[in-house]
């Protein structure tokens, strides 16, 4: 995996990008000064996802992770930008955009495949983790959901046998 992450979008279009996020909250009544914008860079797109939107621009990146920050004041620091093209490096520990650093945690990915979250129902049942095992996860997205200690926790309430024929059986030849 990659220790760091460059890409670069074009100023105009990240600003309208983000003006159009900016509307989506007021209109939905989100506390702007609340509300995070979680960003997904792959090679050539980066999606920005906030509350009540979803949207992507082109970019040109160096690898693809994900990290999520404070919607304000990512809002502001693109719109402080002055140059045609918006510089942003995600390192280890921190964003930098331009010349301006700051703390935040990015998770970096190999290849350009980010993973999927998995979502279970708040009472999930022996058929919903079937049914996770069945639905066409790979083995990092089932450990970063942490199905497996799922699993385990349904082996050790007694549901053992038919997981651990399932489990060694469909996904990982392993008992987790």
């Amino acid at each position: 995996m990659s220790e760091m992450i460059q890409f670069s979008v074009d100023r105009v279009e990240a600003h309208a990008t983000m003006k159009r996020m900016k509307a989506a909250l007021s209109l939905h009544k989100v506390n702007i000064n609340k509300a995070y914008c979680e960003l997904k860079v792959t090679k050539t797109k980066l999606t920005l996802v906030a509350p009540c939107s979803l949207l992507s621009i082109p970019c040109s990146a160096t690898g693809s992770a994900t990290v999520t920050l404070p919607f304000k004041e990512f809002y502001n620091l693109i719109k402080l930008e002055n140059k045609a093209t918006i510089e942003i490096n995600l390192l280890p520990a921190s964003v930098m955009i331009g010349n301006f650093e700051f703390r935040a945690q990015p998770v970096f990915f190999p290849g350009d495949e980010i993973l999927r979250i998995i979502r279970l129902p708040a009472k999930y049942n022996l058929k919903d983790l079937v049914t996770i095992l069945r639905g066409g996860y790979n083995q990092e997205e089932l450990e970063i959901n942490n199905i497996p200690k799922k699993i385990a926790e349904a082996d050790r309430l007694g549901c053992s046998r038919f997981f651990g024929e399932l489990w060694c059986g469909e996904i990982s030849g392993k008992w987790p």
